[in-house]
């Protein structure tokens, strides 16, 4: 009896499979045409428009920059040593911003904006500075003098010419400066 019953359900079973399958067709490939899209390039065209304002905004801010570097160069004492200090000082905020740029506008923007208030606050620019003003306020009252010969006041001049001497700290990093090789300034 066991085997009659597994027999009969052996056969439904092949039955309703052979049902199933009799009807099965193997899958074909039916292909379409190609229609081209209109292509939607507004979104890409978004994307410039911003990467060009953001480049836009980027070069203002170095523009800014730049002219604030150059009213300090201004302030600043026309030596050899000094001009030439300033000159790589330009140079490295030059490359780091071309560098920040090649990056992207964002990062040069921030850059950009950053360095106007580093160069600020930059204690060798600073103390550059007030000591020129220092050396042309001295040069100044050794000129005015009406106790010393033209002579004398060239003279006192061309032995104590402009000299800054930085001040640093442990690390090496400058913080201030002072004239250097002044002497006595009551000649």
């Amino acid at each position: 009896m066991k085997r009659t019953i597994f027999f009969i359900f052996f056969i439904c079973a092949a039955n309703y499979l052979n049902a199933q399958y009799s009807t099965w067709k193997p899958n074909v490939f039916t292909g379409t045409v190609y229609q081209p899209q209109q292509s939607n390039t507004a979104i890409l065209q978004r994307s410039l428009e911003k990467i060009e304002q953001r480049e836009r905004a980027a070069n203002e801010q170095y523009e800014k920059l730049i002219t604030r570097l150059a009213e300090y160069g201004g302030q600043l004492y026309n030596d050899r040593e000094t001009l030439t200090w300033f000159d790589q000082y330009k140079r490295k905020i030059q490359s780091n911003f071309y560098s920040f740029l090649n990056i992207s506008s964002s990062e040069a923007l921030n850059y950009a904006i950053r360095a106007q208030g580093e160069i600020a606050y930059d204690p060798e620019l600073q103390a550059r500075i007030r000591t020129a003003d220092e050396y042309r306020s001295l040069v100044k009252s050794i000129e005015e003098r009406t106790d010393l010969s033209w002579q004398e006041k060239q003279e006192w001049i061309q032995s104590h010419p402009y000299r800054f001497e930085a001040i640093t700290n442990d690390e090496g990093k400058v913080i201030g400066g002072r004239l250097g090789n002044i002497g006595d300034t009551n000649y």
